[in-house]
């Protein structure tokens, strides 16, 4: 028997029957992850340029595992927008995290100047998608329940007490 297509066996005259198809396989996803802020903790006042620390939850509701790292998201927008906010920080979490078990997060944040009013602070875990969640639906963000009020600081009030000119 010779090997005339570099290796492959010479079957002549037989080489329709080199193929099969079997009977359906179900094939099941593995158990997803699906991680969820469960809570975002802020002080109700602050000065505008002070620090204030933000706390947050972030705990993985689903059946399977997260694994890997991913990035939690901290911005701030003021009550009554509904854009995405201004990033104030990012942080990143490696795994694993078990299905049912959850970390809880502390970071100190400084405040812009020149701002004042309430603010809501937004975080989102797994920001860039890394994580394998499966079908679970699109909730890894949440708003602060409490809005900070960001008061301004004193500002000089500087006065012309005299003025000497040339005569």
């Amino acid at each position: 028997s010779s090997t005339p297509n570099g290796g492959s066996p010479y079957e002549f005259i037989h080489t329709g029957n080199n193929r099969g198809v079997s009977g359906s396989v179900d094939v099941a996803l593995t158990p997803s992850a699906d991680l969820v802020v469960r809570s975002v903790v802020v002080p109700s006042t602050a000065a505008e340029g002070s620090a204030i620390s933000v706390t947050w939850t972030t705990a993985n509701q689903g059946q399977g595992t997260a694994t890997g790292s991913w990035t939690d998201r901290v911005a701030m927008r003021q009550v009554g927008d509904t854009g995405v906010g201004t990033v104030i920080g990012t942080f990143t979490y490696t795994g694993p995290l078990i299905a049912g078990q959850s970390y809880t997060r502390t970071e100190q944040f400084t405040l812009p100047l020149h701002v004042s009013g309430g603010f809501e602070l937004i975080v989102t875990t797994d920001s860039s998608d890394t994580v394998y969640e499966g079908s679970a639906p699109s909730n890894n963000q949440t708003v602060s329940t409490t809005a900070v009020l960001v008061t301004v600081l004193a500002r000089p009030d500087l006065v012309v007490s005299s003025i000497t000119a040339p005569d």
